[in-house]
């Protein structure tokens, strides 16, 4: 007997679902995005001119610890390159100083959280435990000079907030005994996205800019379900459904609705990444190349890649919200950059130095990242079964909440819901059968 499957959202968990359902002979899967790209929240721009690819979406991954998304991409013969950037608080010239004086900052912190217990740590959010250990002062310069709003947030707990500064690509090199192997695609973080969608186009239907309004439960089982369309309204019927979309999405559908309780416990934090591009790389020769500088504005992280026309920049909370705003009210975004490059560099440089780019663009999300207030998962189980047939799929599910590792786990978790598994068996992302 055939058995419907309906997977609301083509980003990478949704991809891999279908990829992995699809190789059953009694399923047919169909994957509906609102959209006309796939990909979701990797989302990878080519620029004109060769200026490079810069990522408004996922842009990386642990080759060690994201061994879901290194076995995919083995997988699909996607070619991988370091991403290194090295961390360079406020100002070149004293970059190397203040790297240093934040590391020291660190180190302070990395001993207060040794000398808790795990409980302690869970109790107290990270600024309680920075105010605790490292004095006002010191922890306004680690916001500053690690560029992220989000450890300001109340509800981030002391280990989640620690482990978010440990195990990033920026901040991971201030831990002494932090080792990791961080990595990027040659052709973008999108082409992994590709990829999937290239393997599975012959034997999935992909139902793009098709925006999902409503769900009812189909009597004799099963669901129904109602679209937005270029076309008008449509509506269509499924055996069994799974939301691969972020959590406020599914929260905003008609026909579903969820515990005031699990909703209150989630926290969404909005990011905002951007780039520039330029006809030449006006930077080459200052010392830049590599390095990820940090600073009090708006742009609160500014990437000089070594290769590429482009600068890339990267914001999150209130500083999220102001970049987004400053690219669609502000005309003048280009003379606000000016002035947040000026501030890195020591020497003040003429608009003949910083030319005016070719183009810019930002990306804005809402929820870019969520997390569970006090790092309380209320969905252990990584999926969270909303009906008979009906699941739900996320990254917040899982100990990856933010990377494209948790959307593969919990990807696994609901096939293993959803599919009769041999016993001792996992739904594993990227072997041919389940084993």
């Amino acid at each position: 007997m055939v058995t419907s499957y309906a997977i609301i959202g083509a980003g990478i968990a949704g991809l891999a679902l279908a990829r992995k359902l699809s190789q059953s002979g009694d399923a047919r899967v169909t994957v509906i995005e609102k959209s006309d790209l796939v990909g979701g929240r990797i989302l990878s721009r080519v620029l004109d001119n060769g200026a490079g690819i810069a990522e408004l979406g996922a842009g990386r991954f642990d080759a060690v610890a994201h061994e879901r998304v290194s076995r995919l991409a083995y997988a699909l013969g996607l070619e991988t390159i370091p991403f290194a950037f090295v961390l360079s608080p406020l100002q070149r010239g004293l970059h190397e100083q203040t790297w240093h004086l934040l590391k020291g900052f660190c180190g302070e912190l990395s001993d207060y959280f040794n000398m808790l217990s795990p409980r302690d740590r869970q109790r107290m959010n990270l600024e309680q435990a920075a105010l605790n250990s490292l004095g006002r002062r010191k922890f306004d310069y680690l916001v500053e000079m690690c560029g992220y709003d989000l450890l300001r947030n109340t509800d981030l707990s002391f280990e989640e907030g620690f482990q978010l500064l440990r195990h990033h690509p920026e901040t991971g090199g201030l831990f002494a005994d932090e080792r990791r192997k961080w990595m990027c695609f040659r052709e973008g973080f999108s082409a992994l996205a590709t990829a999937l969608q290239a393997e599975l186009v012959q034997r999935v239907e992909f139902c793009l800019e098709h925006e999902l309004t409503r769900i009812e439960i189909r009597p004799g089982g099963g669901y129904e379900l109602g679209f937005e369309t270029r076309s008008g309204k449509k509506s269509r019927s499924f055996d069994k459904v799974i939301f691969a979309i972020p959590l406020g999405n599914v929260l905003r559908l008609r026909g579903i609705s969820l515990s005031p309780t699990l909703r209150d416990g989630i926290s969404a934090v909005p990011l905002t990444k951007a780039y520039f591009s330029y006809t030449d790389r006006w930077w080459d020769g200052m010392g830049l190349e590599g390095r990820c500088f940090t600073s009090a504005s708006i742009f609160r992280k500014v990437y000089f890649p070594r290769e590429g026309k482009f600068l890339l920049v990267y914001s999150d909370g209130r500083s999220a919200h102001a970049l987004h705003d400053a690219f669609v009210h502000d005309r003048g975004i280009h003379m606000a950059f000016v002035e947040a490059i000026r501030d890195v560099l020591p020497f003040a440089l003429g608009d003949d130095i910083i030319p005016h780019p070719v183009s810019a663009e930002h990306q804005f999300w809402p929820e870019g990242i969520s997390f569970w207030r006090s790092g309380i998962n209320l969905v252990p189980a990584g999926f969270w079964p909303i009906g008979d047939d009906a699941v739900v799929c996320s990254d917040l599910f899982t100990n990856y909440p933010g990377w494209v590792e948790g959307a593969l786990a919990s990807a696994e978790r609901v096939l293993e819901h959803l599919l009769p598994m041999p016993e001792g068996g996992t739904a594993r992302m990227t072997e041919g059968v389940v084993i």
